[in-house]
Protein backbone atom coordinates (compact mmCIF):
# COMPACT_ATOMS: atom_id res chain seq x y z
CA UNK A 1 0.00 0.00 0.00
CA UNK A 2 3.00 2.29 -0.42
CA UNK A 3 2.33 5.69 -1.92
CA UNK A 4 -1.41 5.66 -1.25
CA UNK A 5 -2.52 9.12 -0.04
CA UNK A 6 -3.68 9.15 3.55
CA UNK A 7 -5.62 12.06 5.11
CA UNK A 8 -4.72 12.42 8.78
CA UNK A 9 -6.46 14.71 11.28
CA UNK A 10 -4.06 16.69 13.48
CA UNK A 11 -5.14 18.45 16.65
CA UNK A 12 -3.49 21.86 17.01
CA UNK A 13 -3.09 24.05 20.09
CA UNK A 14 -2.45 27.66 21.08
CA UNK A 15 -1.05 29.83 18.28
CA UNK A 16 -1.44 27.00 15.74
CA UNK A 17 -5.17 26.78 16.47
CA UNK A 18 -5.38 30.54 15.95
CA UNK A 19 -3.55 30.25 12.61
CA UNK A 20 -5.72 27.34 11.44
CA UNK A 21 -8.91 28.88 12.81
CA UNK A 22 -9.96 25.58 14.35
CA UNK A 23 -8.71 23.00 16.86
CA UNK A 24 -8.02 20.49 14.06
CA UNK A 25 -6.47 20.46 10.64
CA UNK A 26 -5.73 17.63 8.22
CA UNK A 27 -2.61 16.69 6.32
CA UNK A 28 -2.20 14.42 3.34
CA UNK A 29 0.79 12.06 3.44
CA UNK A 30 1.68 8.88 1.58
CA UNK A 31 1.21 5.54 3.33
CA UNK A 32 2.99 4.12 5.16
CA UNK A 33 3.05 7.36 7.14
CA UNK A 34 5.36 8.51 9.91
CA UNK A 35 5.41 11.41 12.35
CA UNK A 36 8.22 12.86 10.22
CA UNK A 37 5.98 12.84 7.14
CA UNK A 38 3.25 14.61 9.11
CA UNK A 39 5.80 17.18 10.34
CA UNK A 40 7.07 17.80 6.77
CA UNK A 41 3.50 18.26 5.50
CA UNK A 42 2.78 20.74 8.29
CA UNK A 43 6.06 22.58 7.63
CA UNK A 44 5.22 22.86 3.92
CA UNK A 45 1.82 24.31 4.80
CA UNK A 46 3.46 26.78 7.19
CA UNK A 47 5.82 28.02 4.49
CA UNK A 48 3.01 28.18 1.94
CA UNK A 49 0.84 30.28 4.27
CA UNK A 50 3.59 32.43 5.77
CA UNK A 51 3.22 31.07 9.30
CA UNK A 52 6.04 31.28 11.83
CA UNK A 53 8.63 28.57 11.26
CA UNK A 54 8.30 26.92 14.67
CA UNK A 55 6.91 23.57 13.53
CA UNK A 56 10.40 22.06 13.36
CA UNK A 57 10.76 22.82 17.08
CA UNK A 58 7.27 21.63 17.98
CA UNK A 59 6.48 18.33 19.60
CA UNK A 60 4.13 15.85 18.02
CA UNK A 61 2.16 13.44 20.15
CA UNK A 62 0.52 10.24 18.95
CA UNK A 63 -2.17 8.77 21.16
CA UNK A 64 -1.24 11.12 24.02
CA UNK A 65 2.47 10.23 23.98
CA UNK A 66 5.29 12.32 22.53
CA UNK A 67 6.56 10.65 19.37
CA UNK A 68 9.79 10.69 17.39
CA UNK A 69 9.74 11.35 13.65
CA UNK A 70 10.31 7.67 12.82
CA UNK A 71 7.12 6.49 14.57
CA UNK A 72 4.51 5.05 12.22
CA UNK A 73 1.05 6.64 12.23
CA UNK A 74 -2.30 5.65 10.81
CA UNK A 75 -5.73 7.22 10.44
CA UNK A 76 -6.75 5.46 13.67
CA UNK A 77 -4.16 7.42 15.69
CA UNK A 78 -4.79 10.69 17.49
CA UNK A 79 -2.07 13.10 16.34
CA UNK A 80 -1.41 16.43 18.07
CA UNK A 81 0.95 19.28 17.22
CA UNK A 82 2.20 20.98 20.36
CA UNK A 83 3.91 24.35 19.83
CA UNK A 84 7.09 25.27 21.64
CA UNK A 85 6.50 27.14 24.88
CA UNK A 86 8.56 29.82 26.56
CA UNK A 87 8.58 30.64 30.18
CA UNK A 88 10.55 32.39 32.73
Amino acid sequence: MSGVPLELPVRVFAAYADLVGAPYTTVSVDAPATVGAVRRALEARAVERGWPAAIARSLIAVNLEYARDDRAVSAADEIALIPPVAGG
